[in-house]
């Protein structure tokens, strides 16, 4: 896991570049650290582009980081695609995801009232809401980090128990809140 203080300049560098090039949505923990300003430790960066090229990461990051050869991976699935480019930052690099979808489906589809613009740290964001992370969790199943990470933060309940609703998750997200909430 990295401190928030480790990823957060990556973060901070990498995510209005790339979204000057295509529309690029938080995602994962960030999304905890965006909505709600709480200091999240990660393994890595979690972004969702449904409209992702290798050239815009390619020109996001030369961007970002001032060079031009990079590392990066290709996973396909049935789902969708994951790029990973890992991010240098001196001996153990900072590896930044790119989604193009959720488990749940495409983003702009599957959570259109869950998409909020954000301002933090001086850059405006385009994030999932908590609650949105909240079903994704309890897609998961339950998980300590999540708990952990989610005892930390304010949750509409109502409004992540209709949204796991929607995705025939609702006793997954009532089971995630019982854990979160110690009973």
């Amino acid at each position: 896991m990295r401190e928030m203080s480790e990823w957060l300049p990556v973060f901070l560098s990498f995510y209005p570049a790339l979204h000057a090039r295509v529309p690029t949505i938080v995602y994962g923990s960030q999304i905890i650290a965006v909505t709600q300003g709480v200091d999240v430790s990660s393994k890595d960066i979690d972004l969702l582009c449904p409209n992702i090229t290798l050239r815009a990461i390619e020109e996001a990051y030369a961007e970002s980081s001032g060079r031009e050869e990079m590392r990066i991976e290709l996973i396909k699935s049935r789902r969708g695609y994951v790029f990973t480019l890992y991010y240098p930052l001196g001996e153990r690099p900072i590896p930044i995801e790119i989604f193009t979808t959720t488990p749940l489906g495409d983003p702009l589809s599957a959570f259109p009232e869950h998409i909020v613009e954000v301002s933090r740290w001086g850059i405006n964001f385009t994030s999932l809401t908590v609650e949105a992370y909240v079903v994704l969790e309890a897609a998961r199943g339950v998980r300590p980090i999540s708990v952990e990470r989610l005892r930390r933060v304010k949750i509409e309940w109502g409004d992540a128990e209709k949204l796991g609703e929607k995705f025939g998750l609702k006793e997954e997200v009532l089971r995630l809140k019982r854990e979160v909430e110690g009973y």
